[in-house]
């Protein structure tokens, strides 16, 4: 313990307690024991305030921007039902045209055919795999559609309705090998059937069949519908003749037809539910010319 006395850290110690001893004699000499005690409390405090003070700034701001969030959350999502809305509107101003050109179209086949009774209607699906062989309509026995109607563009004959329901009904076409349509040459008033075949509908074209051997019809003629059969009316364009070709059996000719429309890319048609001779003479025309013989078809196929 004397040895702790004699030693220089003793001393050291010894001395920075009188000199801190002689402040504070000064310091309460000249009255200033309020600035000791003050200046101690300003040292602990002032850390503790300013971490208080970064503590409260950090919550404040956390608080703030979870708040912003949210609002831009709600902001977002009033400006998307904005964006849904106006889509909608959008797709209805749309649908609205396409009614208007329709409905135009209608009555401007209507003005040149004051016989017709016509439904407007549209293309709703396809088959994928035979989009050339039958499509179905959005129209059906509610809006006045039955079998057999014809179902045409402002262009020509696009097929005839072979089934119907409520509100659908399915369109054969002209590519369709259950459609026979007897037609005219517009050009050598030359008569035929247009018939559908397997072959020929993966290229969208029909095949002109029971053609003379004499028949001076060629390519770039145009077919048009005789009515002679009462399923379809008269003077309807078919389609255009592509090529000509001679019978396998060497007594008659045959054409390659382009229908007036694109088969597959069709989307807007219009059903003739009623015309003038209407199923007059629809046995005659199920029945193929008597200078040909028909070839064999099955039971279930309808010949128009």
């Amino acid at each position: 313990m004397r040895e702790f006395f004699k030693s220089i850290k003793f001393k050291i110690l010894l001395a920075i307690v009188l000199v801190l001893g002689g402040f504070m004699v000064y310091q309460v000499s000249t009255g200033g024991a309020t600035s000791i005690t003050s200046s101690i409390l300003s040292f602990i405090v002032t850390p503790i305030q300013s971490f208080s003070s970064q503590i409260s700034s950090s919550v404040s701001g956390f608080l703030s921007n979870i708040m912003s969030a949210n609002q831009t959350a709600q902001q977002n999502e009033a400006l998307q039902s904005q964006i849904d809305e106006l889509k909608k509107q959008m797709v209805d101003y749309e649908e609205i045209l396409r009614e208007n050109e329709q409905y135009k179209e209608a009555l401007s086949i209507k003005e040149q055919n004051d016989d017709y009774e016509i439904v407007p209607a549209f293309v709703t699906s396809r088959d994928p795999n035979a989009s050339y062989d039958s499509f179905l309509i959005d129209k059906g026995s509610l809006q006045g559609v039955a079998v057999q109607d014809p179902v045409i563009t402002s262009a020509g004959l696009i097929g005839y309705v072979s089934e119907v329901g409520p509100t659908y009904s399915r369109v054969s076409t002209v590519l369709s090998a259950s459609t026979n349509v007897g037609v005219v040459n517009y050009r050598t008033r030359d008569t035929g059937t247009v018939q559908g075949t397997l072959e020929l509908s993966q290229n969208g074209q029909c095949r002109l069949s029971y053609i003379s051997r004499d028949s001076e019809m060629q390519a770039g003629d145009i077919l048009i519908t005789s009515g002679t059969g009462g399923v379809y009316p008269q003077g309807l364009i078919v389609g255009e003749i592509a090529e000509i070709g001679l019978d396998p059996t060497g007594l008659s000719k045959y054409a390659v037809v382009n229908p007036v429309t694109d088969i597959s890319s069709v989307q807007d048609v219009y059903v003739i539910t009623s015309f003038l001779y209407q199923g007059i003479g629809l046995e005659s025309e199920q029945t193929p010319p008597s200078s040909q013989q028909a070839p064999a078809q099955d039971s279930s196929t309808l010949s128009q």
